[in-house]
């Protein structure tokens, strides 16, 4: 199995519906440890917050796409992000479109 896989995600903060929508495309890129203790959790510190505040269980996983290469996977991302205008859509933690 690859070491890096490029994904896009999307989790939902279950207590009140509210979405973050994202990409992992780095190094370490594994979305089998998406939101796992030890894995990768977002690079949103809104996110962070919530999670140390909140504890980790608090988000579910509500899509993961993998990608073949981390380009399709970020362009992908900004798509969602423009389509929905997260930026400015109060059901999303997202603060940009990726503009």
């Amino acid at each position: 199995m690859r070491k890096n896989i490029p994904f896009f995600y999307i989790i939902e903060n279950t207590k009140n519906g509210k979405l973050y929508a994202g990409s992992k495309v780095g190094v370490n890129a594994n979305p089998k440890e998406f939101m796992t203790k030890k894995g990768y959790k977002t690079s949103s510190k809104i996110i962070k917050t919530i999670i140390e505040n909140f504890g980790l269980d608090i988000f579910k996983i509500r899509k993961l796409r993998t990608f073949s290469c981390p380009l399709k996977a970020y362009n992908y991302e900004t798509k969602f992000l423009l389509k929905v205008d997260a930026r400015n859509n109060p059901k999303f933690y997202n603060r940009c479109n990726n503009e």
